[in-house]
């Protein structure tokens, strides 16, 4: 059942177009959920806001320096920090690009089956797995300044080379249950990872819920339980008050423990998809902290 619901004078939340998603008829958004939505829709631009230019202008600053380092292993040993900093910039560009353009939320059932697997417990989504996106993205990270402009329409080429799926067909899907339950800055948060699956390619390689210091603080495991498990300290883990950060580290699907997650080389950059480069969820939660953290980042800096 078609519906449209203006949340902005750029931004509409929609049903489905696909049968087996419909969320059902337009009464199933209540008023409370629309004013959540709008909400989260204005916080989400102001999330990436934010990162854009904290990570172009304040990255030296403590509160963003130590937030890169979370969400990106990006050190201070990395000889092309500036750079990698302006990529990651970059990509946050991309993103309000695209959502100044204006773009369509769709709602979707939070028990429906799609493409023969239950969407059960999925936040969202964006439809059309690009078998180049991560590789489009890393070369994009490889490639050199031209006067500080980058081709992204060259990227985006690459990136949908023997696809089948146009990038208008790629939007953001947002499950039912999501919009009834989460409060706007969880969804927002959402809608900044789901952006940069639209926008910039990435890819899903780690989320922040499957990494060794959300499991430790969840689980009350220590740290010398993890490397009695078999982890070393060195890049995947630095110890702090004998507890995990958040870095190349995340848990087995299997369930044996924790397993590392390739680093781009120091020396070079990379365009494997194995690289926090490349990771949704970075962006998501980088923003998120940085927005919560604007107000000092900004006075200070």
């Amino acid at each position: 059942m078609a519906w449209t619901i203006r949340l902005t004078s750029k931004v509409s939340l929609c049903a489905s177009e696909t049968e087996a998603l419909d969320p059902g008829p337009e009464t199933c958004v209540t008023g409370e959920m629309r004013e959540k939505m709008k909400q989260a829709v204005v916080i989400a631009r102001s999330m990436a806001l934010v990162a854009r230019q904290a990570v172009t202008r304040h990255r030296d600053l403590p509160e963003v320096f130590e937030t890169l380092n979370k969400y990106f292993n990006l050190g201070s040993d990395d000889p092309n920090h500036a750079r990698v900093c302006s990529r990651i910039a970059d990509v946050y560009t991309r993103v309000l690009s695209g959502m100044d353009g204006g773009y369509r939320i769709r709602a979707f059932a939070s028990e429906a089956v799609y493409l023969g697997k239950s969407l059960t417990g999925t936040r969202a989504f964006v439809p059309g797995q690009l078998a180049k996106g991560g590789e489009a993205l890393g070369r994009f990270f490889q490639a050199a300044d031209d006067g500080g402009h980058l081709d992204w329409d060259r990227m985006q080429e690459f990136a949908y080379a023997g696809s089948s799926v146009a990038p208008e067909k790629r939007e953001i899907h947002l499950s039912l249950s999501v919009i009834r339950d989460d409060p706007p800055e969880d969804i927002a948060r959402t809608l900044v990872h789901e952006s940069t699956h639209k926008w910039a390619n990435t890819d899903d390689v780690c989320y922040k819920h499957s990494t060794v210091a959300k499991q430790m603080s969840s689980d009350g495991e220590t740290l010398q339980a993890l490397v009695r498990q078999g982890f070393s300290y060195g890049a995947a883990l630095e110890p702090k008050e004998h507890k995990a950060r958040v870095t190349f580290v995340k848990y087995r699907k299997d369930g044996k423990g924790p397993m590392s997650i390739p680093a781009y080389p120091k020396n070079k950059f990379v365009a494997s998809k194995e690289a926090w480069i490349n990771n949704a969820d970075s962006y998501a939660w980088t923003a998120r902290r940085l927005w919560k953290k604007c107000e000092t980042i900004f006075r200070i800096g």
